[in-house]
């Protein structure tokens, strides 16, 4: 029973990304963009990330679905099939919302999850309204699924036979075996990263590889795990070390500032030996105007950049030039 449920659990998932690709598709693709050459890569890298999106959005289902209960405990297993239930209707849901944001962002969704508690019902207010047509879908979808799983499950696993506690635990061994190799998108050295599916020299097609749920689980371990490890705090230099560094970055007539800030040093110019130096151009990641006094706003986050723009020119009227921070940086 336990296998022959996850298998047509994973069905089910499979079958949510696939009408979510297509939609995708339709929704800002035209079919003359891509050729059968291209449609063969696309469709390869598609299976990689729908089957790594699949296997972390299984992993807690084989979990709980595994867990050393009786099966004659049937009360256990309905309470799993409820659960698994809205798990899926969250997972469709979800990449429901993915398909919307992309129109905005023309991005997936990533950690912006972390930061929308005060945002849900508006955005479930435009859904309704403005998307019509694409909530209709989803609501038939929903229904479909909704009815094939209770009827199935109900008629077919509920009454099923049991298996050996040894099929049960050996089949448990595999699926976690297949799901580690599916999460890695195949057996190569290093898994499988955002990255690898803009390989395309149109990047939208990358985009159309990946899902909401994917980037996600990815941008949220890269940005609240990985990078909360403290892994400078124990990094110190010794005078040793200093000493060293100056001699290797430091140029002609640079001095040091401090030894808190060794990469910080300026010139020891007398007024004859003066010359013009290059212009350095900061480039400033989410440098978010409601955020700075010196533009009218009240919130006065960056007191040290408002003293600058006393001394220099700060210019307020501006267009965009471009819409991620890829295409701002090459417009610069």
């Amino acid at each position: 029973m336990r296998l022959r449920f996850f298998i047509r659990y994973f069905i089910y998932v499979l079958l949510t990304l696939f009408l979510y690709h297509t939609a995708f598709f339709l929704k800002y693709f035209e079919l003359k963009q891509i050729n059968p050459r291209l449609w063969k890569d696309i469709l390869h890298i598609c299976i990689r990330f729908d089957l790594a999106s699949a296997s972390y959005f299984l992993m807690p289902v084989l979990l709980f679905i595994y867990l050393p209960v009786r099966e004659r405990f049937k009360n256990y297993f309905k309470f799993l099939f409820i659960l698994f239930y809205f798990w899926l209707i969250f997972f469709i849901i979800y990449l429901f919302i993915d398909l919307i944001y992309y129109e905005f962002s023309l991005r997936h969704l990533s950690f912006e999850i972390l930061n929308a508690k005060g945002d849900i019902k508006p955005l479930l207010k435009i859904g309704l309204t403005k998307y019509r047509f694409e909530t209709f879908f989803l609501i038939i979808y929903v229904l479909l699924l909704s009815y094939s799983y209770f009827k199935v499950f109900k008629q077919k696993f509920l009454k099923s036979k049991f298996n050996s506690p040894l099929l049960n635990i050996f089949s448990f061994f595999i699926l976690c075996f297949i799901l580690i190799i599916f999460s890695r998108g195949g057996f190569q050295m290093k898994p499988i990263k955002l990255s690898d599916a803009f390989v395309f020299e149109n990047p939208s097609f990358g985009h159309l590889c990946l899902n909401g749920f994917y980037t996600t689980i990815k941008t949220i371990y890269e940005v609240k795990i990985k990078k909360n490890k403290n892994r400078y705090e124990n990094f110190k230099c010794d005078v040793r070390d200093l000493t060293k560094f100056r001699e290797f970055f430091y140029a002609h007539k640079e001095i040091y500032y401090s030894d808190e800030f060794p990469l910080l040093r300026r010139f020891d110019y007398n007024s004859k030996e003066f010359r013009k130096l290059n212009i350095v151009i900061f480039v400033m990641e989410s440098w978010t105007g409601k955020f700075i006094k010196s533009l009218g706003h009240e919130v006065n986050a960056t007191p040290f950049f408002d003293s600058l723009t006393r001394k220099g020119l700060l210019l307020k009227n501006f267009f965009a030039n471009g819409q991620r921070s890829i295409e701002g940086i090459s417009a610069i």
